[in-house]
């Protein structure tokens, strides 16, 4: 009892110090302590709300590492620290599974965009470019030109194609157009015909000398007197023999019985140039005008020339001009013309036209 009735004092008078205190005087009031928020759920369901859980599950389910994270960072700001974990690892795991190489290589990077459509152009004479040289190159595989693959189109491509064109029976303009490149990869349909070769004249062959005949052998006859005949007739000119090969004395089986014209000595040579000529004792005259189609400085006649300068012809001769014919032009009647190897067969062709028109 007595226990009981000291508390109760200790309590009363603890209560009246209290009172005392906050009942005015000098003493300063006691702050209050500020309140503390409880802490947030760190791992159980059921103490997080339904919406907070309904966000997890829809990221989860996007797959993407990008939404995760975003959703990991607004976790840790709401205090839900363990599940932004989580949604951090599982985007981790997802970024790993897609750098991981299948059967040891890489995995194959997305195709390309494709490219817009590019316009063709027409290739004409004077053009320069990467089209040019694919044009060229197809001209050298099929056999027209053998020449550097330069992306200029100049004037032996220029060429090389009209001659192209003609074989497969287009509009042989020189222009690589929709036609032209439609017809790549065919064979020709027509070829120029070969030049008649002129006949060639063959020399008779010499004629032998005659064999010497041994007189025949006569048994010894008695001379007879002299008889009275007339006086002899003076020596009639004979031919002077030829002349014995020199070196061996002897003369050639050609010459034999062949009497040999004596020939003047030449006259001193003239270094002057001859400033005119008489005409009159020339059948045929040869230019030599370089390796360009360039006759229309030179020659008179402009309409014996089409609009790229190259002559009007039929088979190395003038169709305008009577008496004018060209060898070694481009692509005059084959592709190698202008060439040691094909010059020849232009020329014996004009040769031959020369001859006719000239016993016609």
């Amino acid at each position: 009892m007595a226990k009981g009735k000291l508390a109760l004092v200790v309590a009363a008078g603890l209560g009246a110090a209290l009172l005392a205190s906050g009942s005015g005087g000098d003493a300063s009031p006691v702050p209050k302590p500020r309140p503390v928020p409880p802490p947030k759920p760190t791992g159980k369901d059921e103490e997080i709300p339904r919406a907070v859980l309904e966000r997890i599950a829809k990221a989860v389910q996007s797959g993407d590492p990008e939404v995760l994270r975003a959703e990991a960072k607004r976790l840790r700001a709401e205090g839900y620290i363990a599940q932004a974990k989580g949604l951090e690892e599982l985007a981790d795991e997802i970024e790993a599974k897609s750098k991981v190489p299948v059967n040891g290589t890489d995995p194959k990077p997305p195709p390309p965009p494709p490219k817009p459509p590019t316009t063709v152009r027409d290739l004409v004479r004077g053009m320069k470019g990467d089209d040019v040289k694919i044009w060229q190159t197809q001209l050298v595989h099929d056999g027209y030109v053998n020449t550097v693959v330069d992306g200029v189109f100049g004037d032996l491509t220029f060429a090389a194609t009209k001659e192209w064109q003609w074989e497969r029976e287009l509009k042989d303009d020189g222009i690589v157009g929709a036609k032209t490149r439609a017809a790549i990869g065919t064979a020709p349909k027509r070829k120029r015909p070969a030049p008649a070769k002129p006949p060639v004249a063959s020399s008779p062959a010499p004629a032998k000398p005659p064999t010497p005949t041994k007189p025949p052998t006569t048994t010894p006859v008695p001379a007879k007197p002299p008889a009275v005949t007339a006086p002899p007739k003076p020596p009639t000119a004979t031919k002077p023999p030829a002349q014995p090969k020199p070196g061996t004395g002897k003369v050639p089986k050609l010459l034999v019985g062949v009497t040999l014209r004596k020939v003047p000595p030449p006259e001193p040579f003239d270094a002057r140039a001859p400033e005119r000529l008489p005409l009159g004792a020339f059948g045929v005259v040869v230019f030599t005008g370089g390796f360009r189609p360039d006759y229309r400085s030179w020659v008179q006649w402009p309409e014996a020339f089409d609009d790229l300068g190259f002559p009007v012809h039929h088979q190395g001769a003038s169709t305008v001009v009577q008496g004018l014919y060209f060898v070694g032009v481009h692509f005059l009647r084959k592709r190698k013309s202008s060439l040691l190897i094909g010059v020849g067969e232009d020329a014996a062709l004009v040769a031959a036209v020369i001859a006719h028109r000239r016993g016609a």
